[in-house]
């Protein structure tokens, strides 16, 4: 019995006690005396607050506690949660499968400094559904933005607006508000530093309040104007009260399978190695030496190649006949919108999700990605078929790798996964990276003698004729 489980669960002989309990409330970590304890067979001696060693023991016994309760209790558990979608969402539960760590919730336990989501009672680990709604509201957002069909941008001179609003603002502007119907709100602004000037990629939020106080500066909003609609609409679409979304996203969680795994826990204990812990805690006063001593941060993280089952529901369309401004903007919205569409492009949101951006914590360092190839479509348990989503183009699928929205910093990241992309779908990304991101190309051949990763980075891209 794990020392965890002993000292809180004394009393009964399986130590069936609550991970949750026991990772952010009890804080065995701990040790305020001196100790002796004999793991796996090897006695350790323990100073009062060595942190290192208590801590990397608390979270093997927390792994201990979380396969034990997995496979004691996990799966009447999950057949109450599936009965309970059943009746609840009105879309076909997907599973998909991450393709290594994942860590979601990486400030949920304060005094540990890393933490995990873990569900209240049973502990164990999941992707609460507002991760996962964030996740779709910003895949959603961003393809706003995406090259061919994105937010038009405004003139500059007011003399260039046009007598009449242009067919691919109109249609800008009714993708952006099916994001906002589901969602309830646009979200995404650019950064603005203390002198007020914004950096980042272009967001729809930002486009489209340029669009109306153009509008408004040049009198579109005045009656009679064949601007004034359009001018009502993009009120609407940049207020800043949220309406309340039609989505509902519910925790995504393990497969029965993988947490009843007697081999190997879902969770696993990981480690993160700072080489240089003077240079982070006194900036300016030390450099960064091979002198110094590494500094190991330990925390769990789920297993890779574990299943999650991600559920959703959509509200109906109000069909009452006095109806709020909020509720008939949703029904102009989804006018021609059926209930097997719609479900289609949220799970494509999902998917680019999931592949593309990552969820979680660490995305940068490759933790958050799921395998999106073929899904597992389910309405329960019992009722399972396999659904493989449409093959894509190259070049469709190349603008999906590589918006045009990217920062600077997220740029080389993506650009690692896409080398494993097949040749034509790489020579179409190489298209896009040379209409997109002509000025971060320049700042990387100033690089190339400097940084081994961006010499390979540029004859990549000299691998491809202009």
């Amino acid at each position: 019995m794990s020392p965890v489980c002993t000292t809180i669960d004394h009393e009964r002989p399986d130590g069936d006690c609550s991970p949750a309990l026991l990772f952010c409330r009890f804080h065995d970590y701990d040790c305020f005396h001196d100790e002796v304890r004999v793991v796996h067979g090897k006695t350790k001696h323990l100073k009062a607050f060595d942190h290192d060693e208590s801590r990397r023991q608390s979270l093997k016994d927390m792994v201990e506690a979380i396969q034990r309760v997995g496979i004691s209790r996990y799966e009447d558990w999950h057949r109450n949660y599936a009965s309970a979608l059943k009746d609840l969402s009105n879309m076909p539960t997907v599973t998909y499968t991450s393709k290594w760590r994942l860590i979601v919730g990486w400030g949920t336990n304060p005094a540990l400094e890393t933490g995990i989501a873990l569900h209240h009672l049973l502990g164990f680990p999941l992707i609460p559904g507002s991760s996962v709604k964030g996740l779709l509201h910003h895949v959603a957002e961003m393809e706003l933005m995406e090259e061919s069909d994105a937010v038009p941008e405004a003139p500059n001179d007011p003399n260039d607006l046009a007598e009449s609003p242009p067919a691919n603002l109109l249609a800008s502007i009714a993708r952006a508000r099916l994001v906002r119907a589901i969602f309830g709100s646009l979200f995404i602004e650019r950064h603005k530093d203390k002198k007020n000037v914004e950096h980042g990629p272009k967001t729809p939020l930002n486009e489209l309040r340029k669009w109306k106080k153009l509008i408004k500066d040049t009198g579109g909003d005045q009656e009679g104007s064949p601007w004034r609609e359009v001018f009502a609409d993009l009120s609407a679409l940049t207020g800043t009260t949220a309406t309340g979304g039609m989505l509902t996203c519910f925790d995504a969680v393990p497969s029965v399978s993988a947490m009843q795994n007697a081999k190997q826990c879902v969770v696993q204990p990981d480690i993160l190695n700072p080489h240089y812990p003077n240079y982070y805690d006194h900036p300016e006063n030390e450099a960064p030496t091979d002198d110094q001593g590494p500094r190991p941060i330990c925390f769990l993280a789920v297993r890779p190649e574990t299943p999650f089952e991600f559920s959703f529901r959509i509200a109906s369309v109000p069909q009452a006949l006095r109806l709020d401004d909020a509720a008939k903007e949703r029904v102009r919205a989804l006018s021609s919108w059926k209930t097997e569409k719609l479900r289609e492009k949220i799970e494509g949101w999902l998917r680019q999700g999931l592949d593309l951006w990552g969820i979680g914590a660490k995305t940068a360092a490759g933790y958050g990605y799921f395998n999106v190839e073929v899904a597992l479509t389910s309405v329960d348990d019992n009722n399972r078929t396999p659904n493989q989503p449409p093959p894509e183009t190259p070049q469709k699928r190349a603008e999906r790798l590589l918006p045009p929205t990217l920062t600077p910093g997220e740029l080389p990241s993506r650009l690692e996964r896409l080398f494993r992309e097949s040749h034509e779908v790489q020579a179409e990304v190489v298209r896009l990276l040379r209409q997109h991101y002509a000025g971060e190309i320049r700042q990387w051949r100033r690089k190339t003698a400097k940084k081994p990763g961006v010499l390979k980075r540029i004859e990549w891209l000299d691998g491809f004729p202009d």
